[in-house]
């Protein structure tokens, strides 16, 4: 179940980011792809990985990819924060 819960996220997060072009999305969805990809390798025992270092390494990186919103834009387009 986490896997797929990751590949929705994921593309969700690449969705918006080429819609409406969020800074956080243009991070966030390739990390939570790759880190589905991880999942899905661990379910079929490809990885030996604990869920424990996956879930911080999505965690650290989604905390990671809102520093540019925070100290610069929010959004790609127009160069202007909003």
């Amino acid at each position: 179940m986490w896997p797929l819960t990751l590949f929705w996220a994921g593309g969700l997060c690449v969705g918006n980011a080429m819609r409406c072009g969020r800074v956080h999305c243009t991070f966030t969805g390739p990390l939570y792809l790759l880190t589905g990809l991880a999942a899905l390798a661990k379910v079929l025992g490809w990885l030996s990985i604990s869920w424990t270092v996956l879930w911080a390494a999505a965690a650290v990186g989604t905390l990671l990819s809102f520093i540019p919103e925070w100290a610069w834009k929010v959004y790609w387009t127009n160069g202007v924060k909003r």
